[in-house]
């Protein structure tokens, strides 16, 4: 909008006597704020001033001419990350005297110059625009596309070529990163790179040491992404054999995946009992080594030999010992761990004794008489429970005994006394009342065995131990 003073006129010749015309009210369509672009006339009137009233006043209008207004476009700078939509380009509007305007009244947006690669790039005008009584003048902005930082994940391949398998993920809908990936393991010296394709790069390590190491995984970036580390730890596996014999073993692991270690093999009569923890094989074997473990892993093989004459067997129902037909002198001095349903019982004989009967159950046996490597025997047990009882027992020296049977109803049953070594021993007065077997010890005392005997058939045995008086 225009605003007159009032003096924006000339007179066309000299008043007389001092006279003046100091103002002259003016105005003009032209001068609104709202006047379009063009030429409007100036309508003067009412001219005033000292001696005004003598003259004869004429007036000439003038013309005012409406030119388009100058606006500063002032378009806003931005960044993104390479592979990247690009942001709203947003602007501001001012005029000459820096009085700011609302952007909307500007239609259209900017643009920018092509590309995608890292770089600064000029934000333009594109299609801004107005009507036609603004002038634009556009002050450009800047795009700059920056490097993207990368993923890098990596996986060790415990195989034998024990290799780091590096994954490199960029942008989505961008190219996949390019370039050269290193693998440095300071502590043993090893320092290797391999080429990335397609995302990925493959790092074969040797002579890794059988401990725990630190790899440093390094992505040396490219035009499109930057440099990028990671580090990941690998463990060792520590195989002690003891004398077997490993094809392919899986030497280390980074915990990420469960391993079952590799069975090693051994010459004849040795069978492998499985992979301990500790060398004294304690516990239970080791089947694998689960996911989640961080950690080096010592593995003891647990050996065992085998002789097929030797058998664990049932005697009178109440003793369990290891058969020996062949007469095999060391196991005379040898050592013995029993097992019943996997854990030891008390006993480091040939032979091992239950109060009434051997309970149902699986057995082993371990003998030991070289070094750790033990001979192993199992039976699997189903008990037969007595349907007879003895007392007292203990029983004294020539005291007298007696047993209560079911079968003594039976005129074929009979009751035979064993001593401990397996010897038959005499019996007299031997009495027979009822459901009741009565005897008279009459014997030193020690640990013996009662048989009852039925049509020649041993139906149980009772351990009978007999004390001094």
């Amino acid at each position: 909008m225009y605003s007159f003073t009032g003096n924006e006129f000339s007179i066309d010749r000299p008043l007389l006597n001092n006279d003046n015309i100091a103002f002259v009210f003016m105005n003009s369509n032209g001068a609104t704020e709202s006047a379009a672009i063009g030429i409007y006339p100036i309508v003067a009137e009412m001219a005033s001033g000292n001696g005004s009233l003598n003259y004869n006043i004429r007036y000439v209008a003038g013309q005012m001419t409406v030119t388009q207004k100058q606006l500063n476009i002032q378009i806003n700078s931005a960044e993104k990350e390479y592979g990247q939509a690009d942001p709203a380009f947003s602007f501001r509007v001012f005029d000459t005297r820096g009085v700011e305007y609302l952007p909307s009244m500007i239609s259209g947006k900017p643009e920018r110059d092509a590309g995608e690669k890292p770089n600064v790039y000029n934000i333009k005008k594109g299609n801004l625009a107005c009507n036609q009584n603004y002038n634009l003048n556009i002050v450009e902005g800047k795009l700059t596309i920056k490097k993207a930082l990368p993923q890098i994940s990596a996986a060790f391949s415990n195989d034998t070529q024990k290799t780091i398998i590096s994954y490199i993920t960029g942008t989505p809908n961008a190219n996949i990163p390019t370039g050269k990936i290193s693998v440095n393991i300071p502590s043993c010296g090893i320092n290797i790179s391999a080429n990335v394709k397609q995302g990925t790069a493959n790092c074969m390590l040797m002579d890794l040491p059988a401990d725990e190491v630190l790899a440093h995984i390094h992505y040396a970036g490219d035009e499109n992404y930057l440099p990028v580390s990671r580090s990941v730890k690998l463990y060792a596996i520590r195989y002690h054999s003891n004398g077997g014999d490993l094809l392919n073993p899986i030497t280390h692991f980074d915990g990420n995946e469960t391993i079952r270690p590799e069975t090693p093999t051994r010459q004849q009569r040795y069978r492998f009992e499985g992979w301990y923890e500790n060398p004294d094989f304690e516990g239970n074997p080791l089947q694998r080594i689960v996911l989640g473990t961080y950690r080096n892993v010592d593995l003891y093989a647990k050996w065992v030999t085998s002789f097929d004459d030797l058998s664990v067997v049932v005697l009178f129902n109440q003793v369990l010992a290891v058969a020996n037909p062949l007469k095999r002198e060391f196991l005379e001095r040898a050592t013995y761990k029993w097992f019943r349903n996997g854990q030891q019982i008390e006993g480091n004989k040939q032979y091992i004794g239950f109060e009434n009967y051997v309970p149902t159950g699986e057995y082993k046996v371990e003998i030991y008489y070289d070094g750790n490597i033990p001979i192993v025997i199992e039976l699997k047990h189903t008990a037969t429970v007595p349907m007879s009882k003895i007392f007292p027992n203990p029983a004294k020296v020539n005291a007298p005994v007696q047993i209560e049977s079911a079968y003594s109803a039976d005129e074929n049953t009979q009751i035979e006394l064993f001593s401990s070594d397996g010897k038959r021993l005499a019996l007299s007065n031997i009495e027979k009342r009822g459901n009741n077997f009565t005897f008279n010890t009459s014997r030193k005392a020690g640990i013996y065995f009662v048989r009852i005997v039925q049509n020649g058939i041993t139906i149980e045995t009772h351990k009978l131990i007999i004390e001094d008086k």
